[in-house]
């Protein structure tokens, strides 16, 4: 969703980055939406993309299970709308929002209400990408 990386530091935006390409990863299907949206991050925030070096994402996730509820929720809104980009949402991937879920601590409400607002926002997004000049396909 990009909107809230100002929200992060630099080892933040570095660990959300890897956060990212992690869940694009999880159901072993990097679609190209998902891959033109990282690309996109990547360039907004000024890193390169690497690949996690953490498999599980545990470190990742840990790492920000101890920050301030705003970052937690940045981070948490940024991963669901990469998650909910290429408007199939895997198992993996599901099962990977709850687990981030479960260790912010948002409840179930909260993530329903923020796939809502994610969905609504989405395309409003994909047009911005556009007006960039970034080929965010918005292709279903």
């Amino acid at each position: 969703i990009i909107m809230f990386f100002p929200l992060l530091n630099q080892e933040e935006k570095e660990h959300c980055l890897s956060l990212l390409i992690f869940a694009a990863n999880c159901d072993n299907h990097y679609h190209s939406k998902e891959k033109n949206l990282i690309a996109g991050y990547s360039l907004l925030m000024g890193i390169a993309p690497s690949t996690p070096t953490n498999p599980n994402g545990e470190e990742i996730i840990q790492f920000f299970s101890q920050k301030l509820d705003i970052v937690k929720r940045a981070v948490f809104l940024e991963t669901l709308g990469l998650i909910e980009s290429d408007s199939i949402v895997h198992p993996e991937e599901d099962k990977l929002i709850k687990k981030i879920a479960d260790s912010f601590g948002f409840s179930t409400a909260y993530i329903d209400e923020a796939r809502v607002w994610i969905k609504e926002m989405l395309p409003l997004y994909y047009r911005g990408f556009e007006l960039l000049g970034l080929n965010i396909e918005q292709s279903q």
